[in-house]
């Protein structure tokens, strides 16, 4: 049996975890990864490379991965300057 004191820190401990982890979901749910971001806008991995060369979309590297900001892949399906291959057909 696990004395009520015991029980207490563990329970907050348990939600201290919690808060960290619903933090971490709204920072992953910002960033949209490389092949998220190819199916989305119905492009291959080299067209967004050369956005990215050619300063067009931002992004980050984490290791080898590359993660562009939700926001930003948005922004630029508003403006009108993707259009989905798979519509264009």
């Amino acid at each position: 049996m696990i004395p009520a004191s015991e029980w207490d820190r563990l329970q907050m401990r348990i939600n201290a975890l919690e808060e960290q982890i619903e933090q971490q979901k709204h920072v992953y749910s910002e960033w949209l990864s490389e092949n998220e971001v190819a199916a989305l806008l119905g492009r291959s991995k080299q067209w967004l490379w050369r956005q990215r060369v050619e300063g067009k979309l931002s992004f980050t590297k984490v290791g080898r991965a590359t993660f562009y900001p939700r926001a930003d892949v948005m922004a630029l399906l508003e403006r009108g300057r993707v259009k989905r291959l798979d519509k264009v057909r």
